[in-house]
């Protein structure tokens, strides 16, 4: 860093953001500083950068109180986020929620840093890669690359984040060091908790309902929902599975809220893939946010001469512009691949070849929407999607063509409309 000329500390100066996720000094604490540096001076200098101020707001504040003139310098490096987490994060006796907090902050205020970046060139446009000059820039996501530079876990962001969305006064009481980011979060758990159980006592008389109608003409009729659950017919079942995938999936996408999600099963053959992926490229609003998988063990199936069992199912993951983080607080369901059993009819009920477990519906369900929402599914089939919303106190709409599921859906539990 360069030394630079004293600067009139009556003048104003802009704070960079970075420098502002760090709490100033207790007056007390601002009082003692100002005694040390009218004793001995100021031994390091405030850093600025390109005109704001990056380090030493305590510093600054002290001089003024102990009618010492400040001395500057301009930080020259290329990272103004890093160097102030770097010269802060351990100087400071912040407890790991805040560390958390500011971690948080951090991962928005790198956001922003990429962005402009890209706007100016920095990275490749293609791929959304930026060249962060920070040394773990490019070792993971940024929640974890955020979480890495004040020595928390990904986990402890990804709830602050939620945190601050939810209840923003909560997180100011994480930053101030007066909670902690687990206790409020067990607290938000626990009143969602309390909150499923009131919906689904108030919704008691409140069942899944089915139509007999053709998906497209059903969809023109709903309201929009929270959630879109289906799981549509397959490649084998269609004779042109390119026109059929382009036909609905878009309109029914259109139904989903800018905070919702989707979750649209689909069958594991290459050309089914391809074609739903094509679509789902063209599609604006809702992101193709994973590829998930539904795979089993306990169903054989013929054995076929020239290729591999296919065990799976693969099922597209959509996410709305303005969704709220994930619910998905077990470590096991949070990943891509569903390793949950077929339906067997050995073992329980089992009504359809592709009937999927209500497990995986149950989890999903759970992961994406609260009491109260609305989930519709256009090819509700048996109803399990159905009946696993209405049970965890979701109201859940769904239509088939078929008059045979609609009768077994019925037997179920659904109400027919």
């Amino acid at each position: 860093m360069a030394k630079g000329r004293a600067k009139d500390d009556g003048s104003k100066i802009s704070v960079h953001p970075a420098a502002d996720l760090f709490p100033m000094l207790s007056d007390t604490e601002l009082a003692d500083l100002a005694k040390d540096i009218k004793e001995h001076g100021l031994v390091h200098p405030v850093v600025m950068f390109k005109g704001v101020l990056l380090d030493g707001r305590n510093r600054l504040a002290a001089c003024k109180i102990a009618e010492v003139e400040p001395t500057f310098t301009e930080y020259d490096g290329d990272d103004p986020i890093g160097f102030v987490i770097s010269v802060n994060i351990m100087r400071r006796q912040l407890d790991p929620s805040q560390r958390g907090g500011v971690g948080v902050e951090i991962e928005a205020l790198r956001a922003v840093e990429s962005k402009k970046r890209m706007s100016q060139g920095g990275g490749d446009k293609k791929s959304g890669v930026v060249n962060l000059p920070h040394p773990i820039a490019n070792t993971g996501r940024a929640r974890d690359q955020a979480a890495a530079m004040v020595g928390v876990s990904g986990a402890m962001i990804q709830r602050a984040k939620a945190i601050k969305k939810a209840d923003p006064k909560a997180f100011a009481q994480i930053m101030a060091g007066k909670v902690t980011i687990n206790k409020v979060w067990h607290g938000m758990q626990k009143r969602k908790r309390e909150a499923i159980k009131i919906a689904q006592n108030n919704q008691a008389e409140i069942r899944a309902t089915v139509t007999l109608a053709d998906c497209i003409d059903w969809l023109s009729t709903q309201a929009p929902c929270d959630l879109l659950l289906t799981d549509p017919p397959y490649s084998t079942d269609v004779p042109d599975i390119e026109s059929f995938s382009a036909n609905w999936l878009p309109i029914a996408l259109a139904k989903v809220k800018p905070t919702g999600r989707a979750y649209v099963f689909i069958g594991s053959y290459p050309h089914e893939l391809l074609a739903y992926l094509t679509v789902a490229k063209s599609i604006t609003g809702m992101k193709l946010e994973n590829v998930l998988v539904w795979t089993y063990r306990n169903t054989l199936g013929p054995t076929p001469t020239n290729k591999y069992k296919n065990n799976w199912q693969a099922c597209l993951y959509f996410v709305g512009p303005d969704a709220a983080p994930l619910n998905c607080p077990e470590m096991l369901e949070q990943f891509s691949v569903q390793d949950i059993s077929a339906p067997d009819g050995r073992q329980g009920d089992r009504y359809h070849e592709w009937q999927k477990p209500m497990e995986i519906a149950e989890r999903f369900i759970r992961h994406s929407t609260t009491a109260g929402q609305l989930v519709l599914d256009p090819f509700s089939g048996t109803g399990t999607h159905l009946l696993a919303a209405a049970k965890l106190g979701r109201v859940a709409h769904g239509c088939d063509i078929s008059q045979t599921m609609i009768d077994i859906a019925i037997k179920r539990g659904c109400q027919n409309v």
